[in-house]
C-alpha cells in the first residue's frame, strides 16, 4: 500500500482487501484513505460469514459520523436511556466509535435493536453482526465502523465500559 501511495499511483487505484477485523491496523486504514476505492471483505470473528462492503476513503468520515447519527437517533426515538459515544479511533482497531445506551428491561434491549437494524437497513447501512441473548441483559450490534452496546442499567454497571474505554477516549 505505501509503495502505491509513494509512487502516486494511490488516488488512481481500487483495491481489494480480506481482512479479519479483529485484526486490522489503524495504520491500514490510514493507508485506504489515499486509495480512489477499497473494496473489503471482513470477517468480524475470522471465522465467521465474510460481509464485503465498499469503502470510500475520502468520505470514510462523513460516513462514520452519518452512521453514528442514525445510531443514536433511533435509540433516542426507542427510549434508550444515558446514550453515551466512545470516539476509540486510534486506540481500537475493531471500530472508531463505541456507542453505550441502557434498557429498562430485556424486552426493551431486544425491541432496540430490532428497531436499531430496522433503522441501519432502511439507512442502507451495514451491519456485521448481532450477537447476545435477550435475557443476558446485553445485545450488540456491530456496524463496523461503530458498535452498539444496549445493556439493562445493572449489567452496564456490572461490565463498565465507560470506565474501560473512557480514560482513554
Amino acid at each position: 500500500l505505501q509503495k502505491c501511495i509513494d509512487m502516486g499511483q494511490a488516488e488512481k487505484m481500487s483495491i481489494e482487501y480480506n481482512t479479519n477485523m479483529t485484526n486490522l491496523q489503524p495504520r491500514v486504514l490510514e493507508l485506504w484513505k489515499n486509495f480512489k476505492k477499497v473494496r473489503v471483505g471482513a470477517s468480524v470473528d475470522g471465522m465467521g460469514k465474510v460481509v464485503e462492503y465498499q469503502r470510500h476513503p475520502a468520505k470514510w468520515e462523513t460516513i462514520l459520523k452519518n452512521l453514528q447519527t442514525i445510531c443514536t437517533e433511533t435509540l433516542k426515538d426507542n427510549k434508550a436511556e444515558n446514550i453515551l459515544s466512545l470516539d476509540i479511533n486510534g486506540i481500537s482497531s475493531f471500530a472508531d466509535t463505541i456507542i453505550i445506551a441502557t434498557a429498562n428491561s430485556n424486552r426493551h434491549a431486544k425491541s432496540l435493536s430490532e428497531k436499531l437494524v430496522e433503522s441501519l437497513k432502511s439507512n442502507k447501512k451495514n451491519i456485521l453482526n448481532v450477537e447476545g441473548k435477550v435475557e443476558s441483559g446485553w445485545i450488540l450490534v456491530d456496524c463496523g465502523g461503530v458498535v452498539v452496546n444496549i445493556m439493562k442499567a445493572e449489567t452496564r454497571d456490572f461490565y463498565d465500559l465507560e470506565g474501560l474505554w473512557g480514560e482513554n477516549t
